[in-house]
């Protein structure tokens, strides 16, 4: 679970390229959505023989990155990947 600071990291990037505006929108995805782009990561988080995430794991992020409009969905969007990490067993 060490990677998991560079994973989010990468999310954070990735998604701060995707502001368009101050707060306008607020339509984050859900919860569910957000585990679904990023499923193809759970093996790149859990392990620590994958030097780099997978192309599907990388799309995931870009996905979710297209659709955190507002800093209110990239927050949301972090506190759903928080959510879901506490969730992945060690």
């Amino acid at each position: 679970m060490k990677w998991i600071g560079g994973f989010l990291a990468l999310l954070l990037v990735a998604s701060s390229y995707a502001a368009h505006g101050e707060n306008e929108g607020e339509n984050a995805p859900s919860c569910g959505t957000v585990s679904t782009d990023l499923a193809s990561c759970l093996s790149y988080i859990k392990s620590s023989n994958e030097p780099n995430p997978s192309a599907a794991c990388c799309n995931g992020v870009k996905t979710l990155a297209g659709e955190a409009k507002s800093k209110g969905d990239r927050q949301a969007i972090c506190n759903c990947v928080k959510q879901a990490l506490g969730e992945i067993p060690e």
